[in-house]
């Protein structure tokens, strides 16, 4: 019910955005340092009820336009007071400005000429998925166990039963066997 009601909100958005020009001189709210044109509301809006899952309603709608208006109204009282000049700010804003500088080229470089196979990313999801894990761990020296498994694994060998071996050795015969315990 809740993914009708979505779609029917969505198509009620996207008709009413079929009249461009009515729709992009619309202003919802205008005021010192605010300018929220219907067509910013519509895509800031549906952005956010793709990112967050949540139904549309007409008071989502009111709180999430109420609060476009907020951080307008903050960002207009912060340059008015100048702290889009201060030194900490332009730094922020270079490594934003590179950080989606970075973001572009990997986009345009590395994910478009990326290509990856249907059983490349079977094998990959069956590796990541398995887990593996025993019962019985044997090594012919301590470093060699040490290697395998180093703590904090808490790896800890005690006969290999099943295999033939007896459960419990003692001394020398157990380094002989090549089993050895932590």
């Amino acid at each position: 019910m809740k993914a009708a009601g979505f779609i029917a909100v969505m198509g009620l958005l996207l008709l009413a955005g079929c009249h461009a020009g009515s729709a992009q001189q619309t202003l919802l709210a205008e005021g010192p340092g605010v300018h929220i044109t219907a067509d910013a509301f519509r895509e800031a809006y549906l952005d956010y009820l793709l990112r967050t899952g949540q139904t549309d309603s007409p008071r989502l709608r009111r709180l999430f336009l109420e609060q476009m208006i907020r951080e307008a109204l903050v960002a207009y009282e912060a340059r008015r007071q100048g702290l889009d000049r201060t030194p900490a700010y332009e730094e922020e804003a270079r490594a934003v400005e590179t950080k989606l500088l970075v973001e572009a080229y990997a986009r345009r470089v590395l994910y478009d000429t990326v290509r990856v196979r249907e059983a490349e990313l079977a094998e990959a999801f069956v590796r990541i998925n398995t887990e593996v894990r025993a019962r019985h761990l044997w090594a012919p020296t301590r470093g060699r166990r040490v290697a395998l498994c180093p703590p904090p694994g808490r790896c800890v060998v005690r006969g290999a039963g099943r295999r033939g071996l007896p459960r419990h050795r003692t001394g020398p015969e157990r380094r002989r066997s090549g089993l050895v315990l932590v």
